[in-house]
């Protein structure tokens, strides 16, 4: 009987009721969140969807208003269900109230829309180049909207929060999304950003008039070109600074000139264009893509001048005038000559030569100046030309033969803009004089005769203690000597040579008469000293013994 009752009074435990009890718990909660999100989904407006595109908007009115900013919460609720806030047009609002302005065709025209009757539409815009017509993945290039006023349009996004959207802004691909949908009527994007190389593409309509979803949504298309400048050149002689007429130069690129997607539009070292300078040495090319470029001269115009050496020049984003203008300075095609002494290599200071070229291009006779020097220009492109000697300073001999030279397509000669010659001539120079015959030294005051190989006097003079030198004997025999007894002479002959021919004749003067008495007599004295030193040694020595 204990045992029943100690039995009966235990109670029978249920382990998995809590586990139930947790679990319907969380069903309900579940269903408590599900409901909540459905209730907010249905508040939200339809424009929320596009956050998962919406490219990285902005907020920033203080850019567009400048010193004026205003804020959300400046607008009232009254003012936005108006559709309007002063510069401001609202997308998703309403008529502007009874009496605001004519109705045309579902839009007050100075009271804001009427969007009752418009359907809306999502919008994207992409940046397309206008001249490839391919699309610019460009970031970072914003814009703002405006209505047909004028009016900046103001949107929204409202997911995960209510944003307010003045400007946008592309993203990677180059293309953004409106917030959110936008009712029918005529709409102006205006760039703000610059894209590099590239113009502001202005003002870009376009009218909505059918409702796009998302899915299909209105495609702008926004033509950005490049931009495009002009190279300024100005040629001068860089001798004179005298502008260069007619000059050309050839514009090659120095790089691979891209477009902004990449591709090359002009590649390195492509020709570019072509200038040509006008009366005042002033050209410019035609309108270029920015990028740097190889300016080469390829014409030296109508002074005949040689290619200067190319030069860089970039062409950069700023106007004409502040790229500035390339200057180059050109040197005529120049032959220069200078007329020598071939001994001495002084110049010459009297000379003529005949200049000629071929097909009756030049055909002119020219002197040397005071500097020995003579030089020609105005010379043609792809022209021979000879300079011949026609005659030379006195007493000097030259050579008839001619000098040859070619004044290339690029307008130099032997790759030089200058290129100079030289020519030398010669003279004999027969240098004579009288030298005492022992001492070697200068006679002076003897005269003496120069005769020719027939025995002919060709001159006389009187020694002194410098040799005569003559320039004007030619090849050939001569004799030099005294002129009191011509039994006293040398005979020499004269060669063609540049250097000093020098020639003397010994003679038997007073002067070296008493050279050599006192030479005998020093030679005696030393003798004589000589043998009483001889002498004394001896007897020095006898005495010793």
């Amino acid at each position: 009987m204990a045992n029943d009752k100690q039995s009966s009074g235990r109670e029978k435990m249920n382990f998995w009721q809590p586990t139930a009890d947790l679990l319907a718990g969380l069903v309900l909660l579940l269903l408590l969140i599900i409901l909540l999100l459905v209730l907010y989904l249905i508040q939200v407006p339809d424009s929320a969807i596009i956050n998962q595109w919406l490219a990285g908007g902005s907020t920033g009115e203080e850019e567009l208003l400048g010193e004026r900013s205003v804020q959300d919460n400046e607008y009232t609720a009254d003012q936005e269900e108006d559709g309007h806030h002063e510069d401001y047009a609202y997308a998703s609002g309403g008529g502007g109230g009874a009496g605001a302005g004519i109705r045309d065709n579902g839009v007050y025209r100075d009271g804001g829309y009427a969007y009752e009757e418009n359907p809306k539409s999502a919008v994207q815009v992409h940046l397309i180049d206008g001249e490839t017509n391919i699309a610019l993945s460009v970031p970072e290039v914003s814009f703002r909207l405006q209505n047909e006023s004028g009016k900046t349009v103001a949107l929204y996004s409202y997911y995960p929060e209510k944003t307010r959207y003045v400007r946008f802004s592309t993203t990677e691909d180059g293309t953004f999304y409106l917030p959110e949908k936008i009712r029918g009527g005529e709409y102006t994007l205006k760039q703000l950003s610059e894209i590099p190389g590239y113009d502001l593409s202005g003002e870009t309509k376009f009218e909505l008039a059918e409702e796009h979803d998302w899915n299909e949504a209105y495609q702008v298309d926004v033509l950005v070109y490049p931009r495009r400048s002009k190279i300024r050149l100005l040629m001068t002689d860089s001798r004179t600074g005298a502008p260069v007429s007619g000059g050309q130069a050839a514009v090659y690129a120095a790089e691979d000139i891209l477009k902004a997607d990449g591709t090359i539009r002009i590649g390195n070292g492509e020709l570019a264009g072509v200038i040509t300078c006008g009366p005042d040495g002033i050209g410019e090319s035609e309108e270029l893509y920015l990028g740097a470029y190889r300016l080469a001269m390829q014409n030296g115009g109508d002074g005949c001048y040689a290619d200067a050496d190319p030069m860089e020049w970039t062409l950069g984003s700023g106007t004409d005038e502040e790229n500035g203008t390339a200057e180059i300075a050109c040197r005529k095609t120049e032959f220069d000559l200078k007329l020598l002494d071939e001994l001495t290599g002084n110049p010459l200071q009297e000379g003529t030569f005949l200049l000629t070229g071929e097909d009756g291009a030049r055909n002119e006779t020219l002197a040397v100046s005071r500097r020995g020097e003579l030089s020609v220009t105005e010379l043609k492109r792809g022209t021979t030309y000879q300079v011949t000697q026609l005659t030379a300073p006195k007493s000097y001999r030259f050579s008839s033969e001619p000098i040859s030279f070619t004044v290339s397509d690029s307008g130099k000669i032997e790759d030089s803009a200058v290129y100079t010659a030289t020519v030398t001539n010669r003279v004999l120079r027969v240098s004579l004089q009288a030298v005492n015959r022992f001492t070697g030294s200068a006679a002076r005051g003897v005269e003496l005769t120069l005769s020719d190989s027939a025995g002919n006097v060709i001159t006389s003079w009187v020694s002194d203690e410098s040799a005569r030198t003559f320039t004007d004997l030619t090849e050939g025999n001569y004799s030099l000597s005294e002129a009191d007894t011509l039994q006293t002479k040398i005979e020499f002959s004269v060669r063609d040579t540049a250097q000093v021919q020098s020639f003397a004749v010994r003679l038997l003067t007073m002067e070296s008469l008493i050279a050599a008495a006192v030479v005998l007599c020093t030679g005696a004295a030393m003798l004589a000293v000589l043998a009483a030193l001889v002498r004394f040694l001896r007897q020095r020595k006898k005495g010793g013994q």
